[in-house]
């Protein structure tokens, strides 16, 4: 009787491993999640992060979340330095379909057709307003990428107040897309990243860009969950970061030297700072941290303490020194009105200055 059963037995025991096994292999190949179809808005290189991203996981992933994607930018405009939009070059680079906005307002702007009926809208530095009507349309809504931690810094330069306000925390923030007002939606997910003291704006930048596009992805494969655990943003934390004015660029040397490095790192590579000097405009180019360039001894007779605005030179001079309300700051490459980019040396040259203790910015 027992030689009989011991064959029956290991059948059985053959026949439940074989069905574990292809158990697993079929959840290993069958997705937990529906796949969407995006249409993607965007504009500059902080999206190109996130449609970039996006664009590999459908490419690479048979299975993957994101099915289809299309992108809507805003039109080029020729009176820009780069007329292209960024994120429209990305895009046909990788044979994305491009659609262009209108120049100003999405009011009377249609959903393009597609062969797939788009069910999810990300919009990343985009710059509209998208209307109830056009989130409507989207079955699973719309998701938007934001890199502060919301409620703070809501607006168009959340990077740009964090390094202005030395804040020591920043992050990204992956919301729904409110059709009232901008930047207040249910929050999906946040990261908190540490700001390094003197961080520049482009680093800043890449950084997050980086991982709000890991945070997009990861909210996409598990909407659904995201979307159940999504909490209201609190009020009266909020704060905001409004567009930086041009006119914020023009320096105030009445100003301490650590202020005005502060606001070259945080909006120089955008707007480059700048001043007047003998009528004309003159941008600094590269200005150096203050408490690493020494300002040189004084010549003899040459007060330590002059007015603001008040240049010098170091020895080699490959640096220009301006004083400011508490010390010096010191700037090695300048772009005057309708000139080139130049060292201090050809810029010293080009005005002949042989005494530069005499001159000034205003």
């Amino acid at each position: 009787m027992l030689q009989v059963l011991l064959p029956i037995r290991r059948a059985r025991r053959s026949l439940r491993n074989h069905w574990f096994q292809a158990t697993a292999a079929f959840h290993h190949r069958t997705p937990l999640y529906r796949p969407l179809s995006l249409l993607f808005f965007g504009s500059d290189e902080f999206s190109i992060a996130c449609l970039q991203k996006l664009h590999q996981e459908h490419v690479s992933r048979p299975s993957s979340v994101i099915k289809h994607i299309e992108v809507v930018t805003p039109p080029d405009n020729p009176r820009n330095k780069v007329s292209q939009v960024p994120l429209k070059k990305f895009a046909e680079s990788v044979g994305l379909t491009v659609h262009a906005a209108p120049s100003k307002t999405l009011r009377d702007w249609k959903i393009p057709e597609a062969s797939e009926k788009f069910d999810l809208a990300v919009v990343v530095s985009f710059g509209y307003f998208l209307p109830r009507r056009i989130i409507g349309a989207f079955e699973s809504g719309a998701l938007n990428v934001h890199p502060s931690l919301l409620p703070r810094y809501r607006g168009a330069a959340p990077l740009q107040y964090t390094i202005l306000n030395d804040d020591r925390e920043g992050g990204v923030s992956i919301i729904e897309l409110d059709d009232k007002r901008f930047d207040v939606g249910r929050i999906l997910k946040q990261s908190r990243v540490d700001v390094a003291p003197k961080t520049y704006f482009r680093d800043l930048h890449d950084q997050l860009a980086s991982i709000g596009a890991s945070d997009l992805l990861d909210v996409i494969k598990e909407l659904d969950q995201h979307k159940t655990d999504a909490r209201l943003q609190e009020e009266e934390k909020a704060s905001l970061a409004p567009k930086i004015p041009k006119s914020m660029a023009v320096i105030d040397w009445s100003r301490n030297a650590e202020d005005v490095y502060k606001l070259y790192r945080a909006i120089g590579q955008k707007i480059p700072l700048h001043t007047t000097f003998r009528g004309r405009r003159v941008q600094l180019m590269k200005i150096e941290d203050p408490d690493i360039s020494q300002m040189p001894e004084a010549a003899p007779g040459v007060p330590e303490s002059p007015p603001i605005g008040t240049l010098r030179m170091n020895p080699s001079r490959t640096l220009l020194y301006i004083r400011c309300n508490d010390s010096w700051l010191a700037c090695s490459t300048v772009k005057v009105e309708g000139k080139n980019e130049v060292g201090i040396r050809d810029f010293s040259n080009g005005y002949q200055l042989s005494n530069v203790t005499e001159e000034r910015f205003e």
